[in-house]
């Protein structure tokens, strides 16, 4: 069983700032995942009083041209797409939310980050699907490829979801983190995040059972809690009710997930490398764990 120390919360005052997110992209396959997504994009798009932009990216050949010719089924298959697609746009719309929608044919990844890169999004919002065998650990193609090299923080949205959270409770926004190079670039994102639901932000750092009730365990979580506070306060928490805990598991996203569910979290803020091909590809596996099993949307910041 995972345990977590749980230390006293600490207020700051509070100040007055610019919503975190301006642009917001929404991706959208019409997978079973679309609906989820469309909720939470047009839900933290209408918190932040965001532009939010909906892309559904068309594979290349998916439906054959017939500039040629007609082509009564194929024609059919496309005003089909485009009719669902609008129809998504308005759900969106009928949210209060300023939508635009937009669809592109080619490689999905590549046009997603091409759009992050060139539109200067502050967030992209994506689905997850359930897998199994190698495939759970490949994550997807066009997800793996997003998370490992967007320019924006990325939320994912996977199978695991409870329920619908388009309206924030008092559930905290969790930032789990080792401390490497990315914290702090995830603990701003995590706190901004709190900032715009009105919610305590949890900092998580997942130890080993062994070091659990053992003396060396104890001088390990009084330095962690340190160094929690020193990154937190670097990072400016104004308003935020922060509080540092140290959970005890032998497998990280496990211990993480058994946190966020006990919680009910509103939002998981993780950090990640981005993609390099030398590098060790275990951090990234425990994002992707943590963004299938996770009962809320996931943010990945990358450095």
């Amino acid at each position: 069983m995972n345990q977590v120390n749980r230390p006293e919360r600490l207020t700051a005052s509070v100040e007055t700032q610019p919503a975190p997110f301006q642009r917001i992209l929404a991706c959208t396959d019409f997978s079973a995942t679309t609906d989820k997504i469309l909720r939470f994009a047009g839900a933290v798009s209408k918190l932040c009083s965001a532009k939010l932009l909906i892309l559904h990216v068309n594979a290349s050949g998916a439906i054959p041209d017939t500039s040629g010719g007609t082509n009564e089924y194929v024609e059919s298959l496309k005003r089909d797409v485009e009719d669902r697609f609008e129809e998504a746009v308005d759900s969106v719309r009928k949210m209060g939310v300023d939508a635009q929608g937009v669809m592109a044919e080619g490689d999905a990844g590549s046009v997603i980050l091409r759009a992050i890169r060139n539109e200067g999004f502050d967030l992209a919002v994506v689905g997850t699907r359930g897998a199994m065998g190698l495939e759970r650990f490949l994550f997807g193609s066009t997800a793996e490829m997003i998370l490992r090299s967007a320019a924006c923080p990325v939320m994912t949205v996977g199978p695991g979801i409870r329920r619908d959270l388009t309206i924030p409770d008092c559930g905290p926004v969790i930032f789990a983190t080792d401390f490497h190079k990315p914290a702090t670039a995830a603990a701003q994102c995590a706190i901004e995040l709190a900032k715009l639901y009105g919610v305590p932000l949890d900092c998580v750092h997942v130890l080993p059972t062994t070091l659990n009730h053992d003396a060396d365990g104890e001088v390990i979580t009084e330095i962690m809690t340190r160094a929690f506070r020193q990154l937190i306060q670097k990072t400016e928490p104004s308003g935020v009710e922060s509080s540092f805990h140290i959970a005890f598991g032998d497998e990280v996203s496990t211990a993480v997930l058994a946190y966020a569910i006990g919680q009910g979290a509103q939002a998981i803020v993780l950090g990640a490398r981005r993609a390099n091909p030398l590098a060790n590809h275990l951090p990234h596996q425990i994002v992707h764990q943590i963004a299938l099993g996770s009962p809320c949307p996931v943010i990945t910041c990358l450095v």
